[in-house]
């Protein structure tokens, strides 16, 4: 599914204080992957976005280990399971995306978005064209404009060479 109209995106949520510390803890109910509701389109769009939230989060300025960790555990998991969520509605896929979609939306929530996703937001505003479409849209023109970042352009402190690595 996705991160912004999935079960996913509000996961059962519960505080609890042990020893001084406030634990949170999260559940993805599968129920939501066992009778999808999401139409096609839907289903595509979030799961573009969440795909572009992960990918954005491995380039992104503000991105830490741990933001690039839950990225490159979203990513892929997105990638497999996105066609057969979309075109077949399959609940062990639509499962893989719903944990795919919030993995991506820690990964943002940490490293922030990026241009492809400021950009989007006017192509939606403008063209109504649905969010994750218009992410996945200038995803790889960003990515490309990255991958080709110097000296000079780079306002990452850790410099052109991580950005690069990072969009490889």
């Amino acid at each position: 599914m996705g991160t912004r109209a999935s079960c996913a995106d509000q996961p059962h949520r519960a505080n609890h204080r042990t020893g001084g510390r406030c634990i949170q803890i999260q559940v993805i109910d599968a129920a939501c992957a066992a009778e999808p509701t999401a139409g096609d389109g839907l289903a595509a769009v979030t799961g573009l976005d969440a795909l572009s939230q992960a990918m954005e989060s491995l380039w992104a300025v503000g991105s830490t280990p741990q933001s690039c960790q839950f990225a490159q555990s979203a990513g892929p998991l997105i990638a497999q399971s996105i066609e057969k969520s979309v075109l077949e509605k399959d609940p062990k896929a639509r499962l893989g995306m719903m944990i795919g979609a919030h993995l991506a939306g820690q990964a943002i929530n940490i490293s922030k978005t990026t241009a492809a996703h400021a950009i989007s937001y006017q192509l939606t505003e403008q063209f109504n064209i649905a969010h994750g479409h218009a992410v996945a849209l200038t995803l790889g023109h960003i990515g490309a404009v990255n991958y080709e970042i110097n000296e000079m352009s780079c306002i990452d402190p850790r410099g052109p060479d991580f950005v690069r690595s990072q969009v490889a």
